[in-house]
């Protein structure tokens, strides 16, 4: 009996998830959930960029974790003169020792074109969460989209001309476009944001009012 494209396409990404989750074990020793939504995120590790957003408000990432599991795989490289994008990688590492028994997080070694292939493949969701206006293009979404994963992401780069929202997936804010005209501003600092992913400077001053610790 022939196969429902819709039916293929699934499978073909549950294959890819599979894959991908035992190269996370084999690099990582950590064995991931094939049936939990599974969040990407893997580039360059550098300030605009904010590849710690999703840590930002702990409280609210675990009510989300309690209505629905999430783990989530990272990757990337800093730069080396970037001591800010160090020191991100650094506090991924941190926040998922914190959320360890809550919310599964691993971060890959070694980031590399292999590495992308099977991430932007295997994740369910690709984040993105830029900086506006920062971002020149985001070419891991790109390759997501070909790949049949969805995208949820700030609207700046490609996703500003490429989302089509209930499709490929969704904006992570409100629909205003960015403001290509203003002059670009240089973080020196880590960015944080508040509330829905809106742009701030500041570092997060609140600690997460729930004690963390294996469920």
């Amino acid at each position: 009996m022939r196969q429902h494209p819709r039916a293929r396409a699934l499978e073909a990404h549950r294959e890819a998830k599979r894959k991908l989750f035992a190269y996370v074990k084999q690099a990582t020793g950590v064995e991931m959930d094939l049936n939990v939504l599974t969040l990407g995120f893997a580039r360059r590790a550098t300030a605009y960029k904010r590849p710690h957003l999703l840590f930002h408000d702990i409280d609210r990432l675990l009510r989300i974790a309690e209505k629905g599991k999430i783990q989530v795989i990272y990757a990337g490289k800093a730069h080396p003169h970037d001591d800010n994008g160090k020191k991100l990688i650094q506090g991924i590492y941190g926040y998922g020792d914190k959320l360890k028994g809550w919310v599964q997080v691993v971060f890959l070694p070694g980031y590399n074109m292999d590495t992308a292939l099977k991430l932007v493949s295997g994740v369910d969701i690709w984040l993105n969460t830029p900086l506006r206006p920062l971002e020149a293009s985001g070419t891991s979404g790109m390759k997501a989209a070909h790949n049949g994963v969805l995208n949820f992401s700030v609207l700046d780069g490609w996703w500003i001309e490429g989302h089509i929202e209930g499709s490929q997936g969704g904006p992570s804010e409100g629909r205003q476009r960015s403001p290509r005209h203003r002059a670009k501003p240089t973080p020196t600092t880590p960015p944080t944001c508040t509330g829905n992913l809106r742009a701030s400077s500041s570092r997060p001053t609140t600690t997460p009012t729930r004690t963390l610790g294996p469920r």
